[in-house]
């Protein structure tokens, strides 16, 4: 299953795209190493601030690394790099959920990818994709992308961007 095509696996996605005023290669650097640096990704509702994010297996500049992000309730992800193509994308398998999303989904797919505009200026299309796990908890899932994942994304694409302010 290609992730650019997500209506092939039942669930719900959100995307949005913004530019950053910095170099492509730097942009691709922050995100990339975003294992380290959780202070790039916002809180929202049931997204609770990232407690820790550890490296759990392989190197994490390397495909089938994985890292365990736990939140400050206690829940907690894996991802898995699927992709990693320098400086033009990054995609993630989301599993192993533990807490209320566990009872909503089997999975989800994250995804960045980097467009150079010009020389200072990078366009990045951010996408999460979550599957439902079955029929009754589908409109719930489709709450949570919408009042949830969707102003998370809305408030860490403001934290990025204000990385790369030029002073």
């Amino acid at each position: 299953m290609s992730f650019t095509n997500p209506e092939k696996q039942k669930g719900y996605s959100h995307s949005i795209t913004f530019e950053v005023n910095e170099s492509l290669d730097s942009v691709f650097q922050l995100i990339a190493q975003s294992a380290i640096d959780s202070s790039l990704f916002g809180t929202k509702g049931l997204i609770k601030k990232i407690k820790t994010s550890s490296i759990v297996e392989g190197n994490w500049a390397d495909a089938n690394a994985k890292r365990k992000i736990e939140f400050a309730n206690g829940s907690f992800i894996y991802q898995t790099i699927v992709t990693l193509s320098k400086n033009e994308k990054i995609e993630y398998n989301i599993s192993g959920f533990k807490g209320f999303m566990s009872s909503l989904t089997s999975g989800g797919k994250e995804e960045w990818v980097f467009k150079k505009i010009d020389a200072q200026k990078t366009e990045i299309k951010w996408t999460f994709h979550f599957y439902r796990k079955n029929l009754f908890t589908a409109l719930v899932l489709r709450g949570f992308v919408k009042d949830d994942i969707k102003p998370m994304m809305q408030q860490s694409v403001k934290i990025i961007q204000s990385k790369f302010k030029k002073q």
